[in-house]
């Protein structure tokens, strides 16, 4: 599927990340992906070891003169999609294909995060001629969510002096220093009445989206935001049904639907929603340039929420901060603190 990457410079380092496209690898799911790894390092000789977490640590001797070097990459990666794909991140591979100097897949993430440092890895485990001192190489799990691999890998694996992580984000860069996450799971309570009439489904999607670490100083829309804008002012005039939107924590999420009747479907509410829809696609054409925003009937029979817990949502979802909070003083253009509505 991906034989045109065998054809790129360095072989070694190619190899492995087309075999890495091949083995689904979502959070939680890295057992395959560990198990490639453990397979390299018994092809070139080498120890390795695996935990019930799957995480897994490959020794490689070297000169003993010099110091030894931690190395460490993650084996799970970002799974977004867009609406439209039928990819399933548990069971297909991921396809690609070369577009001048990029790398591209057809509507779903590649896998870069972590993919290059993992493959990167490998391809040093196959390296034979170095004069480098020993290397640990350490490939952990779950990085996109909770750290749970990293939290419970065993201290006495490494001995190593240095440790250098290879999820950097811009290239011909060092890092020093340290990001820190904390998820936040906010539930709200709700009741629901009786079904809408008639069922009707905004759609927001084409959002650009990114990594909420990497993306979220970028003036990008969140739909989830975009989708609460154009509600709040209509809702007095609709029963919601449902709102949903983003697919993980640390993704800006680039859609997002709602399901909702009409207390009375006169033209006036139609049009004061659709002049809400307009509005925003007007504030963003700019910024983001492949938004869309549907409005169609839907059935849907489930029941709508009371407006008491109509008005909770849409105003919790208003108020939630999402972006920067805070730069740093003394470093320009550096985000020093910033939240992801997802």
């Amino acid at each position: 599927m991906n034989s045109h990457l065998l054809t790129l410079q360095p072989a070694c380092f190619w190899k492995h990340f087309a075999k890495l496209l091949e083995i689904p690898h979502e959070t939680g799911h890295e057992q395959a992906l560990a198990e490639y790894v453990i397979q390299v390092a018994k092809q070139n000789s080498l120890s390795a070891i695996k935990d019930e977490l799957h995480n897994v640590i490959v020794y490689k001797p070297g000169n003993p003169n010099r110091s030894t070097v931690i190395l460490q990459s993650h084996l799970d990666m970002v799974c977004e999609k867009t609406p439209n794909s039928q990819h399933d991140f548990q069971a297909d591979p991921i396809a690609t294909q070369i577009n001048g100097d990029w790398l591209e897949t057809n509507g779903t993430t590649l896998g870069a995060d972590n993919g290059f440092g993992v493959a990167l890895m490998l391809a040093l485990l196959e390296e034979q001629n170095q004069n480098w001192g020993s290397l640990e190489l350490l490939f952990t799990t779950q990085e996109e969510t909770t750290m749970a691999g990293a939290k419970a890998v065993d201290p006495t694996w490494l001995s190593g002096n240095y440790l250098i992580n290879l999820d950097g984000a811009r290239l011909n860069r060092i890092t020093i220093g340290s990001a820190g996450a904390q998820d936040v799971d906010l539930l709200l309570p709700i009741q629901r009445t009786q079904p809408p009439q008639q069922a009707w489904q905004l759609e927001i999607k084409g959002l650009q989206g990114g990594h909420s670490g990497v993306d979220i100083h970028r003036p990008r829309a969140n739909a989830i935001k975009l989708i609460t804008e154009i509600l709040l002012p209509v809702c007095e005039k609709i029963n919601l049904v449902d709102l949903a939107g983003g697919n993980a924590h640390n993704a800006i999420p680039n859609q997002a639907t709602a399901i909702f009747g009409w207390v009375e479907a006169n033209s006036a509410n139609q049009a004061k929603l659709q002049s809400l829809i307009d509005q925003t696609l007007k504030t963003w054409q700019k910024r983001e340039p492949n938004l869309v925003i549907e409005l169609n009937q839907t059935s849907d029979a489930r029941p709508a929420l009371s407006i008491e817990s109509q008005n909770n949502l849409l105003s919790l979802l208003s108020e939630l901060p999402h972006g920067v909070l805070t730069q740093h003083p003394k470093l320009p253009k550096t985000v020093m603190t910033s939240n992801n509505l997802a």
